[in-house]
């Protein structure tokens, strides 16, 4: 029986890894990753226009909000949590501008975003408690919970 020979051995394995090639190809074709990743993205953003809905009609005429948060902007930046809730918050309420901080008449907490800081809790009462120690809690008045996760505070003192 004659051996094979080594060009032909090569020959064999480039064929071998071609059609290895070829089917992972079209198995990708299949397979819509770029759509499913966009699909959740859409979904993440759209949970967050659903939680920020009933706070819009509640802001016409207003320009500017504020955004409670403990973080200095900076460090608010450079955490992706806390930046993720931050810049959806901008996102669902554009056209205003969402500034992270209290200065404006009116100002919004996102409990969920607080909550991944261990900030909110739940008094005896029900009522939520906000633990900021870096925030003047006392300069804001409590104008409405929209939802169980949105607050609504207006600034009563600078």
């Amino acid at each position: 029986m004659k051996r094979p020979t080594t060009g032909r051995i090569w020959a064999a394995s480039a064929l071998f890894v071609l059609a290895g090639v070829v089917h992972t190809v079209a198995f990708f074709n299949r397979v819509d990753v770029e759509g499913v990743l966009q699909e959740q993205v859409q979904s993440d953003v759209s949970d967050h226009d659903r939680r920020f809905a009933k706070l819009k009609p509640k802001l016409s005429g207003e320009t500017t909000i504020g955004y409670l948060t403990p973080l200095a902007p900076a460090v608010l930046q450079s955490d992706p949590i806390q930046a993720s809730f931050f810049f959806q918050a901008q996102y669902s309420l554009a056209p205003l501008l969402v500034v992270p901080n209290i200065t404006p008449p009116r100002v919004v907490a996102d409990l969920q975003a607080l909550a991944h800081l261990s900030a909110v809790f739940e008094a005896d009462d029900g009522d939520v408690l906000l633990l900021l120690p870096t925030v003047d809690m006392a300069s804001l008045k409590l104008e409405e919970n929209l939802r169980e996760d949105i607050l609504l505070y207006r600034r009563t003192r600078r």
